[in-house]
């Protein structure tokens, strides 16, 4: 879903918009009602969807008598969420919201009730919130349930719950009812493995869990998309392949993370697990040689913005340590054509980092050019790569002064992976690799000095 600004407005101007109803209708929804539960900083938080995860979209203060109000542009229908006391909230608070639909709520502790001219499907969402509230005991931290609580309660009410409402989930919205299908069943598979995977006092023996967990085992389990709609589809995939850990034999980590790929269909929902699962290694730096291990196998599939960021800030510091394996930067050679870091393989690589602009760099490419003459037929490859945010004015430069080696671009300049990966803040930078493509120098010797020739002999002859 887009990011939108929220429209902040006050609680008498949401009283006083019915006046403007018929401009409002066709862009925005109306949200107001009245909390009597306990409220976190006195804040209501209004959350939409956004790669599966919730983010905030705007919040509303709480006056004196609980109520609160927001009116919201919304584009495309969709689920949204009312947050207001974080982990201590006790109930599910979910809303699906259209543009023109104007709702009153009334929310207490444990219950919820909607009134307004104009509700949509929101009926029936309560009605689930409001069923939903049942596992609420069993899934929260505290008190001292078990699954000899549990295991009744899933197979003599849960199941029969769930059913009947999914069989009155006729609307003929059928784009609401597939979407509220999916959700009600994702809340309720989650719930259930997360009572699993909460401490208890007493535990099942391995094996020992009600027939629908078994039910819900797939070879490939994650197939729709939409799950990405939802606030809990990325919790779901997690639990999932948690839950299903426990079901098999022990596994080396690269092995698991396979396994979970093999049971996600979706290109999308493997890419946002995936970013979930490296974005822990933040906290927890793996080894180099595991982390690699566990990354090249699914790297294609981390191709977002986001996506490339974590990996860039988890390798920088892997990727500037002698003996690492290099950046692979992918830069365009003057016929714009994509080049690739690792295609140098099997020859040492002087990398030079440096722009038309750079008096320093400048200074330093006659002295590039005679080394590069005296060590013609080596195995070694020079590499120039401009941080020129004129791409025509290093293309005329290089052409003026008949530069040779490997002569790329990169996008960006100081902003390029390149760049950011090095922490490149000055050039010109030279680096130095070797033939497997590991770091040797990230901060190598200049072209002109005299040690280089000596040390570049030693390298490309071991």
């Amino acid at each position: 879903m887009r990011i939108v600004k929220l429209l902040t407005i006050s609680l008498s101007l949401i009283c006083s918009c019915a006046v403007h109803a018929k401009i409002n209708s066709e862009e925005f929804a109306i949200v107001r009602g009245k909390i009597s539960a306990p409220v976190t900083d006195n804040n209501v938080e209004l959350q939409y969807v956004e790669n599966g995860k919730l983010e905030a979209y705007g919040s509303s203060l709480v006056d004196q008598e609980g109520r609160f109000a927001f009116m919201v542009p919304v584009k495309d229908p969709g689920f949204f969420r009312l947050n207001y006391a974080d982990r201590q909230q006790k109930q599910l608070v979910r809303l699906y919201l259209q543009a023109g639909l104007d709702l009153s709520l009334e929310i207490d502790e444990t219950s919820q009730r909607i009134t307004g001219s104009n509700i949509g499907h929101n009926k029936l969402v309560l009605d689930w919130n409001n069923q939903f509230q049942a596992f609420h005991k069993y899934t929260s931290i505290g008190g001292d349930v078990t699954y000899e609580d549990f295991y009744p309660f899933l197979e003599e009410t849960g199941l029969d719950s769930r059913n009947q409402f999914l069989e009155k989930l006729n609307t003929g919205d059928k784009q609401f009812d597939e979407l509220m299908t999916l959700a009600v069943n994702t809340d309720f598979e989650a719930a259930c493995y997360r009572f699993l995977l909460m401490p208890r006092s007493k535990h099942p023996e391995k094996g020992n869990y009600p027939q629908v967990y078994f039910d819900w085992q797939k070879e490939q389990k994650f197939t729709d998309a939409r799950l990405l709609n939802l606030g809990n589809g990325c919790d779901l995939m997690q639990l999932y392949f948690t839950f299903s850990q426990l079901l098999t034999e022990f596994a080396p980590a690269n092995q698991t993370l396979s396994n979970v790929m093999a049971g996600i269909a979706s290109d999308s929902l493997k890419e946002v697990y995936l970013y979930e699962y490296f974005s822990r290694f933040k906290s927890r730096k793996p080894p180099v040689a595991e982390y690699y291990q566990l990354v090249d196998p699914v790297r294609h599939y981390l191709q977002s913005d986001r996506s490339k960021s974590l990996l860039l800030e988890l390798e920088k510091d892997f990727q500037s340590q002698v003996g690492q394996p290099g950046f692979n930067f992918i830069c365009e050679d003057a016929e714009g054509n994509p080049v690739a870091f690792e295609s140098f393989k099997g020859k040492v690589v002087y990398l030079d980092v440096w722009a038309t602009w750079c008096g320093p760099c400048k200074s330093e490419i006659p002295h590039l050019k005679k080394l590069e003459h005296a060590l013609q037929g080596e195995d070694i490859v020079f590499v120039s790569i401009s941080t020129d945010a004129d791409k025509d004015e290093w293309l005329q430069f290089i052409e003026e002064n008949e530069m040779s080696g490997v002569q790329l671009h990169a996008d960006g300049g100081s902003d390029s992976g390149l760049s950011k990966n090095y922490e490149i803040n000055t050039i010109p930078r030279f680096l130095l690799f070797d033939k497997e493509g590991k770091i040797v120098d990230a901060n190598a010797r200049r072209p002109s000095s005299p040690e280089l020739k000596a040390e570049l002999l030693k390298l490309i002859r071991g």
